[in-house]
């Protein structure tokens, strides 16, 4: 039987330091019918050159296409357009796999007929070293699906392109922006037929000192993606009912969570006062019924850590009690040196 065949989308972006480790990674899986659609976003460093080097020996399975500066999100959004496979999937040009993480993602997919499946990563410093790893918990549907709602970013997902076609899933392309693939991830994860979670931790993620979620911290230089998740919000009510909807409130009301309690700490007042005020609306609007959501308490018996669990119910505490505001007090930025 003939192996299906899987797209590597990898934006690239001033990744010289890194790029060759990651496209040979992808090169050298055990899973051989790939095509790698790489996406060089104007880089000024020597990935084009790199790249070239790459194509010179594998001319029938590097694909790469070179445009203008124009931001993370159109370089993937591009590299879905070019995606010619049953399954597509997103590397960033300095992270690496692991040489069985497609044959895993593809058997899985395979055998479930899955249109998501997700697995977890291992973070390291720009060094190699381990920071910390992410295994994946056991998935049952109806009552454990909380894991694909614990990676709400780009690295480890496999999607069935059919289904990434059928919704005409985006990525949000304000270059303004950043955390647009939290809104992905919720709508993904919600709408797709036979989710699986594969026992892999091989995505190796390397966290920079200047990566996006330090730079979107305090929310000092970026926005946040409010009418992307605005969007995913009305989506999901409208197609997604009983216990996935339960399970996609779990993972919206944990993405209130961290953006607020995490990424708003030190954001200007009117920052944070847009902030909640959407949260606020959204909660009003869509999430009426919450406290009748099993999964949100402290004692669900799912797979999440007892910090993060305790966090969302004080969230939800101070939001029932309309408190939220006041939370502006506590997170606002403070004193004239911070900028």
């Amino acid at each position: 039987m003939k192996q299906p065949l899987v797209s590597v989308i990898v934006p690239v972006y001033n990744c010289e330091k890194y790029l060759k480790k990651c496209i040979d990674s992808i090169l050298y899986q055990t899973y051989r019918n790939i095509e790698i659609i790489v996406i060089n976003d104007g880089s000024t460093d020597t990935s084009e050159q790199i790249l070239q080097r790459q194509v010179t020996i594998w001319p029938e399975k590097l694909h790469v296409y070179t445009i203008q500066n124009s931001g993370v999100s159109v370089a993937r959004n591009l590299g879905v357009e070019k995606a010619t496979g049953k399954y597509l999937m997103f590397v960033d040009g300095d992270d690496y796999l692991g040489e069985d993480y497609v044959t895993n993602f593809v058997t899985t997919a395979e055998e479930c007929d899955s249109e998501l499946c997700v697995c977890g990563y291992t973070m390291l410093d720009e060094t190699g070293r381990e920071l910390y790893q992410l295994e994946p918990t056991t998935y049952r549907k109806d009552t454990q699906e909380e894991f694909p709602y614990r990676i709400l970013a780009i690295l480890g997902r496999f999607y069935k392109t059919s289904f990434w076609r059928k919704w005409n899933v985006q990525y949000e392309t304000d270059r303004n922006i950043r955390g647009e693939d939290i809104p992905v991830a919720l709508l993904t994860n919600a709408l797709a037929r036979n989710v699986a979670v594969v026992q892999q931790s091989s995505y190796f993620y390397i966290q920079h000192t200047a990566s996006a979620r330090h730079q979107m911290r305090g929310l000092k230089t970026y926005n946040l993606p409010i009418q992307a998740i605005r969007s995913c919000i009305q989506i999901v009510t409208e197609n997604v009912r009983g216990t996935k909807w339960q399970f996609f409130e779990l993972g919206l009301c944990r993405v209130f969570t961290t953006l607020l309690f995490d990424l708003g700490r030190g954001a200007r007042h009117e920052k944070l006062i847009e902030l909640i005020s959407f949260e606020e609306e959204m909660l009003r609007e869509y999430c009426g019924d919450y406290r009748r959501n099993r999964y949100l308490g402290i004692w669900s018996g799912l797979s999440i850590p007892l910090q993060q669990k305790i966090a969302v119910k004080i969230f939800l505490l101070i939001y029932r009690c309309k408190l939220l505001k006041t939370m502006v007090y506590l997170l606002e930025q403070r004193g004239p040196g911070l900028e």
